[in-house]
């Protein structure tokens, strides 16, 4: 094989890496960024605190593939959840369908209002 073959082969194997690594959303709170776990890491994990806070991140490759894909409440009370597709720990739908409601309650009203006066 070639350097250049070699190379290239190298690239493509790095590059599927890469590609093939678990995506979970991370940080504190909704406004979460996304991205790539270890490469031994197929879990993501949401924390939700008692006071309603949230962490999400890639799991420790030992708790969630002991728990699976559930939420579990734990001793201190909060409640971890831990999924195993890409980006599956973000907010759930109804969280998100409650926020749309709203916002589009919001500008429906808004527009009434302005079409009164």
């Amino acid at each position: 094989m070639s350097t250049s073959s070699s190379a290239i082969a190298v690239l493509l194997y790095c590059c599927l890496a890469v590609t093939s690594a678990r995506q979970c959303y991370h940080g504190e709170g909704s406004f979460s960024s996304s991205g790539p776990c270890q490469t031994n890491v197929n879990w993501c994990g949401k924390q939700i605190f008692p006071d309603g806070s949230e962490f999400r991140a890639c799991d420790d490759p030992n708790t969630c593939p002991t728990q699976g894909e559930r939420c579990t409440n734990l001793n201190d009370g909060s409640t971890l959840c831990c999924c195993d597709s890409d980006l599956c720990n973000g907010a759930n739908m109804s969280a998100q369908s409650i926020i749309l409601t709203v916002v589009a309650l919001v500008g429906s009203l808004s527009s009434l209002v302005y079409l009164r006066s």
